[in-house]
């Protein structure tokens, strides 16, 4: 097995035995608890052995994603080149909210309750865990290692399944899933900031992890720098694109990730044609398509509030139907007054 250089001005391979790269010297191997070596990925190339990186636009390296492997599991390690504050900023808040995630899941199992999947962090040293490179000038990286989530992301998933649309009784229990991720997150004070289906990995065993922590940012933080905004064409609001995220932001994207799940369509691509989505769905309620609406208002007051009253919207529909539903059920019989005033105090 070939293992790989993350030098960005090599990217050699090397057999195993190796323990610096016999072209340009560098180190091949991550400590991490364990020893770790770069593996060449499926997805990547013979070029270009990595999953995902980011680059400025003169080309210069940010940080670069890979699979590595201890010998016995496969993991993922995230590289970051650049020593720009804002990124290792960035970088470090990836894996501080992993860790604390991780944390309070390994909490919650000792007590017995539930906790969402998040993607794990192997035992570690700390966050300052480094290579130095051996070229002409000394070169220090910092890289994060976390649990390979084995699955297909929801873009994948659609694509696999001839663009199926998801029934209602899908949409509404993946919505659940993604919002309780959502939820913990919100509550360690993070906004995730990258939403979108290809984002979102469906396990084996039916699971839906979210995933790419990389972009998060601290809700203290009013105002986001050039180097650190986001975009996500069709998924990302407008309050974001001026670098001003907030909690509501995530809920925008969300909503536009069940557009695409629920037509089958990108959102941009709807938006190009100017079609109502609503009428490229089949078989969903009114009340599911208005809750999704509210999801992805323009301006951030018409959003929900938070998670809570998002979740309770759905408990509501899972459990019960819609009146419109109800009325063509009863062959749109008129209800008793009643009935009526009854329904109106409920709903006032």
């Amino acid at each position: 097995m070939p293992i790989w250089c993350i030098n960005p001005d090599c990217n050699e391979s090397n057999s195993e035995e190796q323990r610096d790269c016999q072209t340009c010297k560098s180190s091949l191997v991550f400590e991490w608890g364990e020893s770790y070596r770069i593996i060449w990925s499926n997805i990547g190339t013979k070029e270009k052995p990595w999953i995902a990186e980011k680059k400025l636009p003169d080309g210069v390296v940010i940080s670069r994603v890979y699979e590595a492997t201890n010998g016995t599991q496969t993991s993922i390690l995230k590289v970051l080149y650049s020593t720009d504050q804002t990124y290792v900023r960035l970088f470090e808040r990836e894996f501080d909210l992993l860790d604390r995630l991780n944390r309070e899941r390994r909490e919650s199992k000792k007590n017995n309750c539930s906790f969402p999947r998040v993607p794990e962090v192997p035992n570690h040293p700390d966050i300052s865990g480094q290579v130095n490179f051996k070229l002409k000038r000394d070169i220090t990286v910092r890289y994060l290692m976390m649990e390979k989530i084995n699955g297909q992301n929801l873009t994948e998933w659609k694509e696999s399944n001839n663009n199926t649309k998801v029934t209602e009784e899908q949409a509404i229990q993946w919505l659940k899933e993604i919002l309780i991720i959502l939820n913990k997150i919100h509550e360690l004070n993070f906004v995730h900031r990258d939403i979108h289906p290809r984002n979102i990995i469906k396990t084996p065993n039916n699971e839906l992890v979210l995933i790419d922590y990389g972009c998060v940012r601290e809700i203290l933080d009013n105002v986001d720098t050039q180097l650190t905004q986001v975009f996500s064409l069709g998924y990302t609001p407008n309050e974001q694109v001026r670098r001003k995220a907030v909690k509501q932001s995530d809920f925008y994207a969300l909503g536009h990730t069940f557009v695409y799940l629920l037509t089958g369509y990108h959102p941009r691509a709807i938006e190009r044609q100017n079609t109502d989505w609503r009428t490229l769905t089949e078989n969903i309620s009114i009340s599911f398509l208005n809750l999704i609406d509210w999801l992805k208002e323009e301006e951030i007051e018409r959003r929900p509030n938070n998670i809570k009253v998002i979740l309770d919207c759905l408990n509501k529909l899972k459990d019960g139907e819609d009146l419109e539903t109800w009325m063509q059920r009863n062959n749109h019989e008129p209800i008793d007054e009643e009935l009526a005033i009854d329904y109106l105090i409920k709903l006032a």
